[in-house]
């Protein structure tokens, strides 16, 4: 798991703005969200965390090819 949150620093970042952008939504008071819906946005932020780099460009590369 270390490996992934270090070493994967592409989908690390991806995962950390996910997570802030959820943490700020609940606090903009125009959005009118609460917790238990930025808890979706935090929750895809972790799975971002664990999931290595070459899943993220496995991904990329099947959607140039359609």
């Amino acid at each position: 798991m270390k490996k992934n949150v270090i070493g994967s620093w592409k989908t690390t970042l991806i995962g950390n703005i996910i997570i802030v952008a959820s943490v700020a939504s609940v606090f903009v008071s125009e959005l009118n969200m609460s917790w238990k819906d930025a808890a979706i946005g935090i929750f895809i932020g972790g799975l971002f965390w664990l999931m290595p780099d070459k899943l993220l460009g496995l991904a990329t590369k099947r959607l140039n090819e359609k």
